[in-house]
């Protein structure tokens, strides 16, 4: 760097998550341009988990389904979030549709737009798109596929390391939907 100073490196760019590329073509069938964006995006989520431990964090959908391929290998999701965070990180889905889910999603958008650029939908945009079930084509990175919506589950790392349980409803289109992320406490 110009001034001598060490730049901060993430730990979320040590974390081996390239295999969820793949994962994500064949079980969700995205493109390898779609799935290398959600594990992207995925990572994104991470690190603002890792650089706000107190804020909520409420995922765009493509990040969500990385997370959640993420979860099912549950050695190396326990490993990295071990890593992370020095704890298990749970879903708690009570926060789902609530004022504080849509201050998480606000703070989500905000810093995605910082650290990659990436306008995500304003909060009643989509409040609109998920209670019509129908995709935000406005602004999206890929109209129709839903990609930067919420989704409106809760990870969070819980004190007594608990497991808790996600509730993932379907909707008309047979997408899933909504999930959040929340920081430690």
């Amino acid at each position: 760097m110009p001034d001598g100073s060490l730049a901060k490196v993430s730990p979320v760019a040590g974390l081996q998550l390239d295999w969820l590329v793949e994962v994500l073509m064949g079980k969700e069938g995205f493109d390898r341009p779609r799935a290398e964006r959600a594990v992207e995006d995925y990572r994104c989520v991470l690190e603002i988990a890792v650089d706000h431990p107190d804020r909520a964090i409420a995922p765009p959908a493509s990040a969500d389904r990385a997370w959640h391929h993420h979860m099912m290998k549950s050695v190396t999701y326990t490993r990295d979030c071990n890593a992370l965070f020095g704890e298990y990180l749970h879903h708690d889905p009570e926060i789902c549709g609530t004022p504080a889910f849509w201050e998480a999603w606000d703070f989500t958008r905000a810093q995605f737009q910082l650290r990659r650029g990436i306008t995500l939908p304003a909060t009643d945009e989509a409040k609109e798109a998920m209670a019509d079930h129908h995709p935000i084509r406005k602004g999206a990175r890929e109209a129709g596929n839903g990609d930067d919506l919420p989704m409106q589950c809760i990870m969070m790392p819980r004190a007594d390391s608990q497991p808790v349980q996600c509730i993932v409803m379907a909707r008309a289109d047979a997408q899933p939907v909504q999930c959040i992320v929340m920081a430690r406490r």
